[in-house]
C-alpha cells in the first residue's frame, strides 16, 4: 500500500487500520496497548498495607489485570469498539476473587461477564486495576487518580513539581482523605499542579486503595463532587460515575485517546 501511494490520505490510513484490526493478531495487540497505557505491569509489584487489604495478594493482582484486559478486548472486538463504551460500559468481567472487591457473588476462577451496579461503577476508570494503581498503599489517592485522568485522558501537561512540597497528613490525623488533601493543596508550593489534578481525583473518593466501594472514609461521609472543564465548558459531577459519563462524550478525550 505504501509503495502504491495508498497511505497518503486519512481515508487510506483508516482503511489500512481497519484491515489490521480485523486480523486475528489484533486481539493480542490490543491488550498489550492497554497494559502499556495504563501501566498494568506495575500491579504485580504494587505494595499495599496487608492489615488494610489482607486479600490483596498475587492471585487478586492477576485477576485485576486479567479483568481489564478481557474487558478492553471485549469492547474493541465484540462491543462495537467505541471509546464511550470503554469508559462507560455497564458491565465487566469478574470471578470469585474480584467478587471480594466488587462485594458481589462472583464465582469460580474463570472471568464471567457481569452487570455493574451503575450507581457505583461504570467502565474502565472504576475497575480495581486502575483504582489500585492510582491509590496509596493504605488508602485512596486523589493526586494519583486525578493525574491519571488529566494526563492519560485529557493530555494535560503538568509543570515539574517543586522540591519542597510537603506530604498530605496521614489518616491518623483525622478527617477524610479529601479534607486532608484539600488542606494540603493550600500550601503555596502545591497550588500549581494540584489545582489541576486533585479536583478530578476527588471524584474517585468512593473507592479505597484497591477499588472497593465505600460510603464512609475515616467514619465520615465521602464527598466526591466536583467540576471539570471539557471542550471549553465547565461541568459539575457528583462522583466518578458522572465524571466518567462526561469524559466518554467529549472531543477533548477522544482526540487525546486517539
Amino acid at each position: 500500500a505504501a509503495a502504491a501511494g495508498k497511505l497518503a490520505s486519512d481515508a487510506d490510513l483508516a482503511e489500512q487500520a481497519r484491515s489490521m484490526a480485523a486480523d486475528v493478531k489484533a486481539k493480542d495487540a490490543a491488550p498489550a496497548f492497554f497494559r502499556e497505557w495504563l501501566e498494568l505491569d506495575q500491579v504485580a509489584q504494587l505494595p499495599k498495607d496487608a492489615m488494610a487489604y489482607p486479600d490483596y495478594k498475587d492471585d487478586l493482582k492477576a485477576a485485576m489485570v486479567a479483568e481489564t484486559e478481557t474487558f478492553t478486548q471485549s469492547v474493541l472486538f465484540d462491543g462495537g469498539g467505541k471509546l464511550e463504551t470503554l469508559l462507560s460500559a455497564d458491565y465487566s468481567f469478574q470471578n470469585q476473587l474480584l467478587g471480594k472487591v466488587y462485594a458481589n457473588s462472583g464465582i469460580g476462577t474463570t472471568l464471567s461477564k457481569l452487570p455493574l451496579d451503575t450507581s457505583q461503577r461504570l467502565g474502565l476508570l472504576t475497575q480495581p486495576s486502575f483504582l489500585a494503581l492510582a491509590g496509596s498503599p493504605d488508602g485512596s489517592n486523589p493526586v494519583k487518580r486525578g493525574k491519571a485522568v488529566f494526563t492519560k485522558l485529557m493530555c494535560g501537561e503538568l509543570p515539574p513539581p517543586p522540591p519542597n512540597v510537603p506530604p498530605a497528613k496521614p489518616a491518623t490525623a483525622g478527617g477524610t482523605t479529601r479534607q486532608r488533601f484539600a488542606e494540603h493543596d493550600q500550601n503555596e508550593c502545591a497550588k500549581g499542579c494540584h489545582a489541576l489534578m486533585d479536583p478530578l481525583g476527588f471524584a474517585f473518593e468512593h473507592y479505597d486503595g484497591i477499588g472497593r466501594y465505600r460510603a464512609l472514609d475515616n467514619d465520615q461521609p465521602v464527598d466526591s463532587t466536583g467540576k471539570i472543564c471539557l471542550d471549553g465548558v465547565e461541568r459539575p459531577f457528583a462522583d466518578a460515575v458522572e465524571l466518567t459519563k462526561r469524559l466518554s462524550k467529549r472531543d477533548t478525550v477522544r482526540n487525546c485517546f486517539a
